[in-house]
């Protein structure tokens, strides 16, 4: 170890660091290495022997960025604040001061440092200032008064919230600032904080600018470590948001058990484990219990389901937990009710979801619904329905029952029968597919009526079966109200046979009329052919009207008259008999008429005749005198191909037929 030479000087300063209270270093310039150190030097570092710390550099002692060992170059005094932290883990600052000496050792003069410990202090301050930050930054209402009641400190949030400035508070009680009833709670509030050491937590609210400002605040004693009463401290947290909160909540909560009074299921909450949470007022109609009684209580022992397919009572809770689905719809259940009655019922257990639809373990509800008026409304539809069947199967008329909408839900054998269709083909269309299509719309103006109350009935309309063929029927309707909804009813009689029947009445009478009046118009004058023919064409309905002359010597009937409704009528072609196809001579005497079609079978003369002349039809009817053919009576029908002779008609011809015999007699005198 080198061996140090010391002024008499130094060898003073050496004595000085051992007596020193404060930490105490020589130190050498230059290599800065400590040469010597107090007991108090060791015991701030944790050191033992001074060995410890006289093997190292002063600058080693310290993590303090801002200390270098430019500080002590040319230096004669010496004053830095460090801060280390100490073997034990505790932080210590303090202030060096440090002197040059008139020694030295060797050419390096020394340097006596001293190290004051200002741990203490610097601490004391640093917590005020972090207080009078909080107390001032922090978001609520801070106020300490001492035991009489009078502010010593207040924050800049409750000079806010009051108005006030803070000289008008310091010094000042709340019977000084405030109205005297809310000073006198609060005085009461801080005798009772002081004396009874409690804290006091309350909600209060404060009218400003014309808005009602609500606070959480607590007031708690300020107690020294001497255990004396010293003042009161209170904090107030502004909770408008959390109060808006309560309120859309209680809003919430009365809404929805006002719904849960009003509707018409019984609901029952359940929590994660299977009890009751809450019924409502059905619920506790059906279960016979109340909700106090039952809360708390589990599902099966409040509430009995019996499945009548298995003849057991069913735990729902338990049946979705051992499914392991996420809800329940069961069907067709009875519930048990407080007087030992069944009733009908579904119910569905669902696990009750956030507003993000995640289930949070918040419970399940049970929705139970009464389904005893749809079973009763089920058995009366059967009912209906049965008797509706037997109504329509044992009518010996066609029926037929449509929807609202005109199309038909139904219909009897008879109606099926009467248009020559299956079920299938008929069921689901409207009705009037089946009808004439010029009656459509006011079949569909009948169906409106109907559903405004009206009645038909007796109303005949045309209808059409699947050959084609035309019937006459004649229908009354009504409207039908079952237990589900509104039909209509059709029921038919089909009087084709008696409209026919009329028809020829009506045409007979009519063509004797007629007669009548030719015969009334030739005796009078026998040049009225021609006005004859028009009336007889326009009741037939024809265009062309002839007659021809038979002549047997030449096997031709010749035209001796034509009647034509336009100006400009061809002639009418010479028949040469012997080029028919039959004995159409013979026919005639037997039949007493003859018609010929486009549809009977022609020969290349008859074909030839039916083009050339653009007929439809042709009716011959003999002129006989004295059973003699002596000409014939034809008619040209170009309008209808498929014209068919009724007896009407017939009859008209064979009336006529003597007018035109005696027509011809006169022609030829």
């Amino acid at each position: 170890m080198e061996k140090h030479t010391f002024l008499p000087e130094v060898e003073i300063f050496q004595q000085m660091v051992h007596v020193l209270q404060d930490p105490a270093f020589l130190i050498e310039c230059g290599t800065y290495r400590i040469v010597k150190t107090n007991e108090a030097a060791l015991e701030i570092y944790g050191y033992i022997h001074h060995t410890d710390l006289t093997r190292r550099t002063f600058f080693e002692l310290f993590a303090d960025p801002s200390f270098r060992k430019e500080s002590c170059q040319g230096a004669r005094v010496l004053m830095e604040r460090v801060g280390f932290i100490r073997k034990n883990g505790e932080i210590f600052y303090g202030d060096i001061h440090g002197f040059l000496l008139p020694g030295h050792i060797g050419d390096n003069p020394l340097y006596l440092v001293l190290i004051k410990n200002i741990t203490a202090s610097l601490q004391t301050t640093y917590q005020s200032a972090v207080w009078q930050s909080l107390f001032h930054n922090i978001p609520l209402v801070l106020w300490i008064k001492d035991t009489h009641g009078r502010y010593s400190e207040v924050n800049e949030n409750f000079l806010r919230l009051h108005g006030l400035r803070r000289e008008e508070v310091i010094g000042k009680t709340d019977f000084d600032l405030f109205p005297e009833a809310y000073a006198l709670a609060s005085s009461q509030e801080d005798h009772s904080v002081v004396y009874s050491r409690a804290t006091i937590h309350k909600e209060e609210s404060f009218q400003k600018n014309d808005q009602e400002l609500w606070f959480e605040t607590h007031k708690l004693p300020i107690i020294s470590v001497q255990d004396q009463i010293l003042g009161i401290a209170g904090f107030s947290l502004n909770i408008n948001e959390r109060k808006e909160v309560e309120r859309q909540l209680k809003s919430k909560q009365e809404w929805l058990e006002t719904t849960l009074r009003s509707i018409g299921e019984a609901v029952i909450t359940l929590d994660d484990e299977g009890c009751i949470s809450s019924l409502n007022p059905i619920a506790e109609t059906y279960l016979g219990i109340s909700q106090v009684r039952a809360i708390g209580r589990p599902l099966q022992d409040i509430v009995f389901i019996r499945n009548p397919e298995e003849n057991q009572i069913e735990d729902p809770f338990a049946l979705l937990k051992s499914k392991g689905i996420i809800s329940l719809l069961q069907k067709d259940r009875l519930l048990v009710n407080s007087q030992g009655m069944e009733i009908p019922i579904e119910y569905k257990l669902s696990p009750i979801l956030d507003r993000d639809g995640y289930y949070r373990n918040d419970g399940f509800v049970l929705i139970i619904t009464n389904v005893s008026h749809y079973k009763t409304r089920e058995q009366n539809l059967i009912a209906e329905n049965q008797l509706m069947r037997e109504f329509l199967e044992s009518s010996p008329n066609p029926i037929f029952i449509t929807d609202k909408e005109g199309r038909i839900v139904h219909a009897n054998e008879e109606f099926e029968q009467l248009l020559g269709l299956e079920e299938r083909h008929i069921s689901h269309k409207v009705f009037w597919s089946f009808f004439a299509s010029d009656e459509e719309a006011l079949l569909q103006k009948e169906l409106e009526g109907l559903s405004h109350g009206m009645k038909l009935k007796n109303h005949i309309f045309t209808l059409f079966d699947k050959e084609g063929k035309r019937h006459s029927v004649e229908f009354s309707a009504s409207r039908v109200k079952t237990s589900r909804e509104t039909n209509y009813i059709f029921i038919l009689n089909d009087i084709t046979e008696r409209m026919n029947h009329m028809y020829l009445l009506y045409k007979q009478q009519t063509s004797l009329q007629l007669i009548e009046e030719i015969l009334l118009l030739l005796r009078k004058n026998h040049e009225a052919l021609p006005e004859v023919c028009q009336k007889i064409s326009k009741f037939l309905d024809v265009q062309r009207l002839f007659v021809y002359q038979w002549h047997p010597h030449k096997g031709v009937c010749e035209p001796v008259y034509l009647w034509h409704e336009a100006k400009d009528a061809p002639e009418s072609p010479v028949l040469e008999v012997g080029r028919f196809s039959q004995d159409w001579i013979g026919e005639l005497l037997h039949q007493r008429y003859l018609v010929l079609t486009r549809e009977t079978p022609l020969n290349a003369y008859e074909k030839k005749l039916f083009e050339k002349t653009g007929l439809g039809s042709l009716l011959f009817l003999p002129l006989m005198n004295d059973q003699e053919l002596w000409g014939l009576l034809g008619v040209h029908d170009l309008n209808n191909p498929d014209r068919v002779w009724d007896e009407t008609q017939l009859l008209l011809f064979k009336a006529i037929v003597p007018l035109f015999l005696q027509y011809t007699a006169f022609r030829s005198k």
